[in-house]
């Protein structure tokens, strides 16, 4: 039955958005996606049901196999104007995070895919985040793109209107125009809701007789869910006086104005309340920063080293981690909080680099010098045939990166639910009076000690390795009184590819003795150790127990073997002398509950350091790694 009918129709254009989650399987969910095929196919079937869709270049390939009567049918609806194709980039990216190149890739090549399909070149463009920036105008503009959809929020906050905005404003950059629609976030969640809800929400708009443009995204998780999505859209649709039509219907309506320097944070990325710009996330969040950058340098190595074929190719394999997924503060697998986001994402990029290395035949040990990280100064990127770290001179020589290339892993990418950086080899000078795991842990926590002063460093060749020798002064409390340490640290990649060693040379500056804790930290990405054979812990040939309450100390240690089978790597660490060793899982929690996910493991090395005035003390870490887990 239809409601209200005395009702005065509703001006209405529904967006439709399908984008592909996050799996490990490509194919995980095919079977849904052609389920959305056939649901689309039945709305249109009504002949009273006009709207736009999206679809990620992911989606439209699976209905390009799957679905082609669906499809035929839709390319009619097209012509007849019930249905509308809108563009955007292949893996639904924030393209403002990105380089002009890699934009126009994206959306090239979706472009590309929706005209082959759908044999209709798009003319708006849609990222599910919504996040937008001035400077896009001009790059959708070159594409022949002529409209955007943006929130509503973010039009009322540039224009200064605390009213309801309707209608489509021009943003204007360079000599490219670009025509803004803005989302109406309210009735884009009433259309799901019951029927009396829905109404309460219509009666408050219908007295503005501009178009409303509403965004539905598309559940994907499971076949009922889409279901149930698709009856209560269409039963709603159906039953309410909507003129519904598809959003390019509206283009040559009069525009409302024109809007200069409008940004949109985005939705759905984390962000909290006041947040200005998408690149927000990778202030927050170090992890996602890491991964940014770490795809930047990826791009910049193709592009200085490869040409034609073999540039597209592998800038091609870099487009699917510019999804929001690899960026956004989110748990569940939706963002960067979740521990098989980052795996994936750094396996893609050593993935990359091993296609860059192979096409520019680039062999042996090798170092690169530059501002890797955008921070204003510049870190040390080294690389041999099966490990490749980036060192941070200028933030204590600690490591931000440590990848064994065979296994695709990156060690370092543990998350910080404090929002601190997640390094390796960072190195502390703790006081003794710290007498258990909880008191150093705490410490640890609170950066006590760090030994965080820039370090001079020289690149050292040599036959048969390559190092780097770094020199600093480091000046630390300890109980009250000021210390000045001078440290030499030598970081080498040895006769092995898969053996790095660290030799520290530790003097004490002053004529007072000095007392104290001295060891180095790694922030390790790995999951819990698990019962079975998947992960397993060694401290000098005994197995830990996994149950074991951490943290807590193991006295005397000379080996320590971490062993992944499920990834297929190994790493083992050795000490010239034995250490001390604290192991302390780094959990996660969900906004304000408490830590329940681990996101990583803490170890920290450390020694009984006395040194009496102009004395110093040595020190040696040696990790190795391994494919399988066997080491000569």
């Amino acid at each position: 039955m239809c409601y209200f009918l005395n009702m005065t129709p509703a001006k209405l254009s529904i967006l439709l958005s399908v984008t592909e989650p996050f799996s490990l399987e490509e194919s995980a969910f095919d079977e849904q996606f052609s389920q959305i095929a056939r649901e689309i196919r039945a709305l249109l079937e009504t002949n009273k049901i006009k709207f736009s869709l999206y679809l990620s270049g992911r989606v439209a390939e699976v209905w390009n196999r799957r679905n082609i009567a669906d499809v035929v049918y839709m390319r009619q609806a097209i012509r007849d104007g019930k249905l509308e194709i809108l563009g955007g980039s292949f893996f639904d990216s924030m393209l403002p995070l990105f380089p002009a190149g890699l934009q126009n890739l994206q959306l090239q090549m979706h472009s590309a895919l929706m005209e082959r399909i759908f044999q209709v070149e798009p003319i708006g463009y849609f990222n599910s985040s919504m996040a937008w920036e001035i400077g896009l105008t001009e790059v959708l503009a070159k594409q022949n793109l002529r409209y955007t959809l943006v929130s509503e929020k973010s039009l009322q906050e540039c224009i200064g209107l605390a009213t309801r905005v309707t209608g489509w404003f021009t943003s204007e950059f360079g000599d490219s125009v670009m025509q803004l629609f803005p989302v109406a976030e309210d009735l884009s969640q009433a259309l799901l809701l019951d029927s009396a809800l829905l109404q309460a929400k219509l009666e408050s708009l219908i007295k503005n007789k501009d178009p409303w443009i509403a965004i539905e995204s598309v559940p994907v998780s499971d076949t009922e869910s889409i279901r149930l999505f698709f009856e209560r859209l269409q039963s709603n649709l159906l039953n309410f006086p909507f003129q519904l039509w598809p959003i390019f219907h509206w283009l040559d309506e009069p525009s409302e104005g024109k809007v200069n320097l409008m940004s949109a944070v985005g939705n759905h990325l984390g962000l909290p309340v006041g947040a200005q710009s998408c690149r927000e996330l990778l202030l927050r969040r170090p992890e996602a920063d890491l991964m940014h950058k770490s795809l930047l340098i990826a791009n910049s190595h193709a592009e200085s080293l490869l040409q034609g074929k073999d540039l597209h190719g592998v800038q091609t394999k870099l487009l699917p981690l510019m999804s929001p997924l690899y960026y956004a503060d989110l748990y569940d697998n939706k963002g960067v909080r979740s521990p098989l986001v980052r795996w994936k994402g750094h396996r893609m990029i050593v993935e990359v680099e091993e296609e860059i290395e192979k096409f520019s035949k680039m062999e042996g040990r090798r170092v690169e010098v530059s501002d890797f990280l955008k921070t204003g100064s510049r870190q040390i990127l080294v690389n041999n045939a099966n490990l490749q770290f980036l060192l941070e001179q200028g933030s204590g020589a600690s490591l931000r990166s440590l990848i064994y290339k065979p296994a695709r892993v990156n060690w370092v990418s543990a998350f910080q639910q404090n929002g601190d950086v997640p390094r390796a080899f960072v190195d502390h000078l703790l006081s003794p009076s710290l007498s258990d795991a909880m008191q150093i842990e705490a410490a640890l926590n609170d950066g006590l000690g760090a030994l965080n002063a820039p370090y001079e460093y020289r690149i050292e060749r040599k036959d048969n390795a390559l190092g780097i020798w770094l020199r600093s002064e480091q000046i630390v409390d300890l109980n009250g009184q000021n210390h000045v340490t001078h440290i030499d640290k030598d970081i080498s990649l040895g006769k092995s590819d898969s053996q790095l060693d660290f030799s520290y040379s530790i003097a004490n500056g002053t004529f007072a003795d000095l007392d104290g804790y001295f060891g180095t930290e790694l922030n390790l990405g790995v999951r819990k150790f698990e019962q079975g054979r998947a992960y397993k812990l060694k401290i000098d040939g005994r197995s830990i127990d996994p149950d074991i309450p951490l943290p807590c100390i193991f006295p005397e240690v000379s080996e320590i073997l971490i062993k992944d089978g499920l990834l297929s790597q190994a790493c083992r660490i050795s000490f010239s002398q034995p250490a001390k060793v604290l192991l302390s899982w780094i959990m996660g929690s969900h906004d304000t509950a408490a830590p329940t996910i681990v996101q990583g493991v803490r170890i920290f090395f450390f020694w009984n350091l006395k040194l009496s005035s102009v004395t110093e003390e040595r020190f040696k870490i040696t990790m190795n790694f391994s494919k399988r887990g066997f080491f000569r």
